[in-house]
């Protein structure tokens, strides 16, 4: 289960009802959920409590690592904000780009990159082109996108809902400081906002949290310190014994 299923919408898509939602998951013997949050909204709407389980994303560590050294065409001459991900309306790009217009109207220098592609492209594009927002970079998609992570001042999760956001968590593992809005996945990631800054789940709360890490980089130190103290907690041989003990018993 990659979401949490007291916030996202669509669930029942694939059924008639939600009885047959809840008949389905009950032919499995297990369920697995990407983060404690999405667990807990699982069971709170389908059940199951007892077969339902947390595993955490693994991710290939030293890979990640290796890719982010790599170079990349993009110049860093602003203070840049980075996201990553696909442009779909969960993802609350749209206010997100909305809050950097803001600061850079305030006199703010600052550019945002976003890297993904998606249905809300041309969407995006048009809200870009109609409010002469020329501070704001779609790159599309991109075989390795770590080397722009790295080189970024701050990444930003502005999702209305997750699951767990690996992006949040390659971020981190990259040493790069992290913003996201509060919702599931990358406050469980961010230990409530000790490893980086949890804000209003809205665009002031992107605007402001942005603000205020703009006009103290102190506050940005402080996060790149917590996210190189947080790269411990993505153990790869813990998750992977994990798995095995699934199939084991």
């Amino acid at each position: 289960m990659h979401n949490d299923f007291t916030k996202c919408s669509g669930i029942d898509n694939n059924f008639k009802n939600r009885n047959e939602t809840i008949f389905a998951y009950g032919k499995f013997d297990k369920i697995v959920c990407v983060s404690n949050q999405a667990k807990d909204g699982f069971i709170k709407t389908i059940g199951y409590n007892d077969k339902t389980l947390t595993i955490y994303n693994l991710l290939p560590i030293e890979r990640i690592k290796a890719l982010s050294q790599e170079p990349c065409n993009l110049e860093f001459n602003k203070f840049t904000v980075l996201s990553v991900g696909r442009l779909t309306r969960q993802k609350g790009y749209e206010r997100l780009i909305s809050a950097v217009k803001s600061l850079a109207e305030e006199g703010y220098s600052l550019d945002l990159c976003l890297i993904g592609d998606g249905e809300e492209r041309d969407d995006l594009l048009k809200h870009i082109e109609d409010e002469k927002i020329s501070n704001v970079k779609l790159l599309g998609k991109k075989l390795n996108p770590y080397p722009y992570m790295k080189n970024a001042d701050l990444y930003v999760c502005s999702s209305l809902y997750e699951g767990y956001n690996l992006t949040v968590a390659e971020a981190l593992i990259l040493g790069t400081p992290v913003l996201s809005t509060d919702c599931t996945g990358p406050k469980e990631i961010l230990d409530n906002g000790k490893y980086g800054l949890v804000v209003d789940n809205s665009e002031f709360g992107l605007y402001n949290g942005i603000k205020k890490i703009l006009d103290n980089r102190e506050i940005l130190i402080k996060l790149k310190k917590r996210a190189e103290e947080r790269k411990s907690f993505f153990n790869e041989e813990k998750i992977i014994s994990e798995i095995e003990e699934l199939f084991i018993k």
